[in-house]
């Protein structure tokens, strides 16, 4: 198992590399008033990976999107705030 795990790091790596190469120049603003599905941001208040200004310029580019801010909260809002998050997610789905 151990040897099978390192095997899959290792062939993935280059992988990853090009996707977070490919992240720094994504930029779907232009085609985010296409969007035509319900839309919904959940977002960590304290979230430095992402800032906050991010989801809301995105949300307010979708037509009828909304954004839910997680009080407390950085990137991984699911763990940071669990509680607060899931209630979030619950009222969205709503």
């Amino acid at each position: 198992m151990i040897d099978w795990t390192v095997r899959q790091l290792l062939d993935s790596t280059f992988l990853i590399d090009q996707l977070v190469a490919d992240q720094a120049h994504y930029d779907p603003r232009d085609r985010l008033g296409q969007v035509r599905v319900p839309t919904h941001f959940l977002h960590g208040e304290l979230d430095t990976e992402v800032p906050l200004r991010i989801p809301q310029e995105c949300a307010s580019l979708i037509p009828g999107a909304r954004l839910t801010v997680v009080e407390g909260a950085g990137h991984m809002s699911q763990q940071d705030q669990a509680e607060r998050f899931t209630q979030a997610l619950r009222a969205a789905l709503r």
